[in-house]
C-alpha cells in the first residue's frame, strides 16, 4: 500500500466511523495478510508488526484510542452531525389540484 494513501484512508475512517476493529483498520491500511479467512487463519495475537506499527502511528496522529477488545474509538459522530429542520409550506390549492388529477 502506498503510504501516501494512508492519510486519505484515515480521513475517510475519521468521518465515517465511530469505532472500528483494529483488524479492519489494519486491512484498510494495507495489511499484507489480507485477513481473508480462507487464505489465512490467525488469532488476535498473530499480528503483522509492520502493519500494527502503522496502525499505532496513525492512531497517535489522529488521537484514536483502542480498548482491550481491539476496538478503536475514532470519535462520536454525533458531535459532527448537524440536524436541520426542513419546513415546507404547501397551500391547499396546490394539494387540491394534485389530488383531483390523481383520482
Amino acid at each position: 500500500m502506498d503510504l501516501l494513501c494512508s492519510p486519505f484512508i484515515c480521513h475517510v475512517v475519521g468521518i465515517t466511523y465511530q469505532n472500528i476493529e483494529h483488524r479492519l483498520l489494519a486491512e484498510m491500511l494495507g495489511d499484507p495478510l489480507g485477513e481473508t479467512p480462507h487464505t489465512h487463519t490467525h488469532t488476535p495475537d498473530d499480528v503483522n508488526l509492520t502493519t500494527d506499527t502503522q496502525v499505532k502511528v496513525w492512531m497517535n496522529k489522529y488521537g484514536w484510542t483502542e480498548n482491550e477488545d481491539g476496538l478503536i474509538f475514532i470519535h462520536s459522530q454525533e458531535e459532527s452531525v448537524k440536524p436541520k429542520n426542513i419546513v415546507e409550506k404547501i397551500d391547499f390549492e396546490s394539494v387540491s389540484s394534485i389530488m383531483a388529477t390523481s383520482q
